[in-house]
Parts: structure tokens; sequence; C-alpha cells
């Protein structure tokens, strides 16, 4: 695999385990073709962090149950 990719062993070995912070996009897309991967990838994961310290505030409150 390595050889296909056009990357030493010991390369891709970092490469697999996260030790390369930002490898080269040729290296990237070659490893993709081996694996019949698209690259690069279309889906995207966007994540949304809500902490305790800085609640979402919407400007509405909730009814009083004992209105209901």
């Amino acid at each position: 695999m390595a050889d296909a990719s056009g990357m030493t062993t010991g390369y891709l070995s970092q490469l697999l385990n996260a030790r390369i912070k930002s490898p080269s996009a040729q290296k990237l897309e070659a490893l993709h073709r081996f694996l019949g991967l698209e690259f690069p990838r279309r889906e995207k994961t966007i994540g949304v962090v809500l902490s305790k310290f800085y609640p979402l505030h919407t400007g509405q409150h909730l009814p009083d149950p004992a209105r209901l």
C-alpha cells in the first residue's frame, strides 16, 4: 500500500497513527485513490458545542405551568 501510494512504510505508519499533523495533499490523494475513496471528501461534519458557561438564550420564556 505504501509503494502504491508513493510513500515509505514509515511515513504511512506515522500517517495511520495520526503522528503527521499536516500531510501533503498529493500523498493523501494517492492513498485515497489506492483505497478507492473519493478525494477530497464531499461529506462534511459540523459540530456544535454548547456549554453551561454560555447558555443558549432565545429571548422566549417558557409559560408558567400553573396557568396552563
